[in-house]
Formats: structure tokens, sequence, C-alpha cells
């Protein structure tokens, strides 16, 4: 297949291989015949943190594709995404279901993901297919640090509800949808902490929520 050793090696996930042959020479930013590079193919497998630093100090880059795309977004693969943002990858994607960088990192609850994706620009405002955004996810954890943060990289505190039409599904099964819903979603989840961080930023006070019946 005329597939350079460095690529193979990156493939089969063997961290001593790769750093025996990027020592002897071998070139990092080789590619294979489609022109993936061995940066590419290590981060469609669970590969290790250190594979991944070892080829981009050796000048593999996380620029000419979109990286982030490429790797699983899984808690234990939060070391690589790090790297990656910390060498230029793009941090404007998103996956099928719409989930952004941002997403990921409020639903790993992950402060230093989060704020290397703000660093980075990526988008704080946009929903997924769910219809849910960042600040809504934060405040649906709980996470109040993590609801400052996103009012602090510009996430609005007002008009910042699920989409039109869409509808939030709490514990218990009950379906709610609203004109701005955050707050009226961190009053029943009794986080007091996210209910502060909210009334401080601004919050509607008297935001009007429906409450649809499931049945």
């Amino acid at each position: 297949e005329n597939t350079p050793v460095i690529v193979l090696a990156a493939k089969d996930g063997g961290k001593e291989a790769v750093a025996v042959l990027l020592k002897a020479g071998a070139k990092a930013d080789a590619r294979d015949r489609e022109g993936r590079t061995a940066l590419y193919h290590a981060l469609r497998r669970k590969v290790s943190p250190d594979v991944v630093r070892m080829l981009l100090e050796q000048g593999a880059s996380a620029k000419e594709f979109p990286a982030l795309a490429v790797m699983d977004w899984r808690m234990e693969n939060i070391p690589v995404a790090l790297l990656l943002l910390e060498h230029g990858a793009s941090a404007s994607v998103v996956t099928e279901e719409g989930d952004t960088l941002v997403h990921w990192a409020v639903r790993a609850k992950s402060p230093e993901l989060l704020r290397a994706a703000i660093k980075a620009k990526a988008p704080v405002t946009g929903a997924n297919r769910d219809g849910e955004t960042p600040l809504q996810a934060a405040v649906r954890t709980g996470d109040a640090a993590m609801v400052a943060a996103l009012l602090g990289a510009g996430a609005p505190v007002n008009g910042s509800g699920m989409r039109p039409g869409a509808k939030y599904a709490d514990h218990a099964g009950n379906l709610y949808a609203g004109e701005d819903d955050l707050l009226a979603q961190a009053v029943r989840e009794g986080n007091e902490a996210v209910i502060k961080t909210l009334v401080a930023a601004g919050v509607n006070l008297n935001a009007r929520e429906n409450r649809y019946d499931r049945h």
C-alpha cells in the first residue's frame, strides 16, 4: 500500500514504535496514499496523549484538518483535546448531534477543557439537535462555576433557552418549555449557587414557563 511506517505505527497506537521512528528521523507529517497523516490515524483510535504529543512536537500539524472532529469525544480523551488546542487545532467543530466543544467540556465537567475551548474561540451559544445550549447544560448539571464562565464568555443569560417548540424533560419525565427556562430549571434543581449566578448576571426574573404533560 506504500504506507509510511510512521503512519503504520500511529495506526497501531504503539508509543514505543512511534518514539523510535521519530528519533531515527521519520517524518511526523508523512502521509498515506489518501493524504492522511500519522496524526490523523492516531486520533482515529483510542490513543495515548504521549503519541499525539510526540507527533505534534516533531512537526505534525493539528491545523490542516479538523483534528478535534476526528477523535472520539470521551472523558479519557480530554488530555488529547487539550494538546490539539494548544497546537492550534480549530475549536469550531460540531458533531452530528450538533454538540460543540463547549458542550463536551460542560458534559464532561472539565473546567480545563472549557477554559481552553473558550480561549480558542469555540462557539458558546449554539444549541445542539436536542435544542440545548452549553449554558443550559451547565445549569442542568448544577455547575455554577461553568455557568459563570459561559456567561463571561458571552453566552446570553436571557433569550438563551431552547429553540422554539423544543421541550425539556426533567428527571421525572415532565416536559417543559418557555421563553427562557434557565432560571426555572435552576429553581427546579434547587441549586442555590446557580440561581445566584444567574440573578447576578441579570436573568429575567419574570420569565414564564410552560409545562407540558407527556401523556
